[in-house]
């Protein structure tokens, strides 16, 4: 089901842009990054998966920030058509 979602996710964005586009990121969550170990640290069970809360929050400020940057005309990517 999510694989179906992402396809159809993918399918909206060409229609939209009406051709392939030239970069594809994608975004990932590893619960051994430093920065997440530091939130969970202290927590009576510092797994990630223990923190479903913690460890969405982390990676939606995450995305905030990628985000940010890919919008911005003087980021990494330059001047961005479409997103």
């Amino acid at each position: 089901m999510i694989i179906l979602n992402m396809v159809i996710a993918f399918l909206d964005a060409l229609r939209v842009q009406k051709r392939m586009p030239s970069l594809f990121l994608t975004l990932t969550a590893n619960d051994s990054w430093c920065e997440l170990k530091s939130i969970l640290y202290g927590k009576k069970k510092s797994a990630a998966i223990f923190n479903p809360f913690e460890d969405c929050e982390f990676f939606y400020r995450t995305l905030n920030l990628v985000m940010k940057e890919i919008k911005s005309d003087n980021g990494v990517l330059g001047k961005v058509e479409n997103y």
